[in-house]
């Protein structure tokens, strides 16, 4: 049963790699002049907002973030195609909350 399951996967690895030409396919990051001059044009400004906000959160709150959650986290940020790190991620997750609590606290105050 075993050496037929094996049999099994070796076969359908070999069509694979003689119709792809590869066993596995691999991760390519896609970058071209195109590509930057259309996110430019036509990205959406409320990500380049969310981008300059975790930078600047990143700068202003430097924090490490382990590495099994900056490659998770990083995974997602490659999907969205933005320009942050992890790090700014969580800076500006914590900035945030605190810095609206603060300005909520000053306005009921006042």
């Amino acid at each position: 049963m075993v050496d037929a399951h094996q049999d099994l996967i070796q076969k359908y690895k070999e069509r694979i790699e003689k119709e792809f030409g590869q066993a596995s396919p691999t991760e390519t990051k896609v970058s071209s002049r195109e590509y930057t001059e259309f996110k430019q044009e036509l990205y959406p400004t409320h990500f380049s907002l969310y981008e300059k906000a975790c930078n600047f959160s990143e700068n202003l709150l430097k924090l490490k973030v382990d590495g099994k959650s900056a490659a998770k986290y990083q995974k997602f940020i490659d999907l969205c195609h933005l320009n942050v790190t992890p790090s700014g991620v969580v800076s500006l997750s914590i900035i945030l909350p605190l810095t609206i609590m603060i300005v909520g606290a000053l306005v009921s105050f006042a």
